[in-house]
Parts: C-alpha cells; structure tokens; sequence
C-alpha cells in the first residue's frame, strides 16, 4: 500500500489513502498513557475516534465528564463503570454508552481490562499526545 502523494494521516502509525480514508494495524500504533496504568493506542476520523484501552490491574478511573459521547465495549477483562451513578461490572462483550456531558468513571479488578471505545467528538489531546 503506497500513500498518495502529499497525503498525511491524520493518526499517528496510520497509513493515508486516497480521499481521507487511513489504514493501521493496532501494533504500528503509538501507545499513549494518560494516567498511570492506562494504555491507549488510537486511530480518528474527522469526527470519529476510536481507541483500544488497557487499564492495568487494580486502577481506578476517577468520575469525570467531557463533551465526548463515549461508547465502550469489553474484549477482555472486566471492569466495574459508574455512569450518571448508576453502576455495573463489564465482561466481555459487554458495552456502555456514557453520554456527553455525563459523569463517569471505573475501576479495574484483579485481572484488568482491554476495552475498545469510541468517541465522537474526537478527543485531540488523545492524538497531539501521539505525535
């Protein structure tokens, strides 16, 4: 796969196509840590973003809010979520929808966690941290 000539993606580790389209593999992607024991490798539209997320063992995402719509699916792991205070342990295969403007957070357990997430508006302080 070539990139067209003057193309940039717009994620880090991603390849640009032809009319905006990008092309990664989740290894090539540059791992960001927001906070001690989370990983989060990325790839966004322009107005979809999409995130693998690792929180180790035993941490703790404290409540907070953003402008973000977040929609959140366990592929491994669990994770106990609180949104709008209402709260429930994620397996695999379980998702959530923490809407914009609402408190949330979690904690990981004994195992940790891999979540796939998606956000709309893309979160920018996610990718400046990559490049």
């Amino acid at each position: 796969m070539g990139t067209p000539r003057g193309q940039i993606a717009r994620t880090a580790g991603a390849e640009a196509g032809g009319e905006g389209s990008q092309w990664a593999r989740r290894g090539d992607l540059p791992v960001m840590e927001p906070q001690p024991g989370i990983s989060v490798q990325s790839i966004a539209g322009d107005r979809l973003h999409v995130a693998w997320i690792r929180i180790a063992p035993e941490t703790a995402l404290p409540l907070h809010r953003h402008p973000h719509e977040q929609i959140g699916t366990v592929l491994e792991g669990a994770i106990v979520v609180t949104i709008a205070g209402e709260t429930r342990r994620i397996e695999p295969g379980g998702s959530y929808v923490a809407p914009s403007g609402v408190e949330h957070g979690g904690e990981t357990g004994t195992e940790g966690v891999l979540v796939l997430e998606a956000f709309t508006p893309v979160r920018e302080e996610y990718l400046k941290a990559e490049h």
